[in-house]
């Protein structure tokens, strides 16, 4: 059985059957930076996505990556993010079209989105 730290605390069983997580540069599409992980991997079906982002302050439904075949829906999924802006913290979107392209609502300085959806 694997182990996986978090905080201080080791959860045995979250990495299992996980492929390696796979970063993803926003810099690249943007002038945003990564804020700590910014990655996606798949166990079966299901997908993991990680965005944090640093001086994102873009606009609205920017795109910040693409993910490749084999991890991406079947339609545009939407979910729940944070945007924080000196301190005050906002809801943000952050959408994945069946295109693969990952893009972000309501940006401002950080953006942190977190989701798992199902691929095709």
């Amino acid at each position: 059985m694997s182990c996986m730290m978090y905080g201080d605390q080791a959860v045995a069983g979250l990495t299992e059957g996980w492929s390696a997580k796979q970063t993803i540069t926003p810099s690249s599409y943007t002038s945003w930076s990564a804020y700590g992980n910014c990655y996606y991997r798949k166990r079966g079906t299901t997908v993991e996505l990680n965005i944090s982002l640093n001086g994102a302050t873009g606009a609205s439904g920017t795109q910040i990556a693409t993910l490749p075949a084999g991890f991406r829906p079947p339609h545009t999924v939407g979910f729940a993010a944070v945007s924080v802006q000196n301190s005050v913290v906002s809801a943000a979107g952050l959408y994945v079209a069946s295109t693969g392209e990952v893009l972000v609502t309501s940006p401002s300085n950080y953006f942190i989105g977190h989701a798992y959806f199902e691929t095709v």
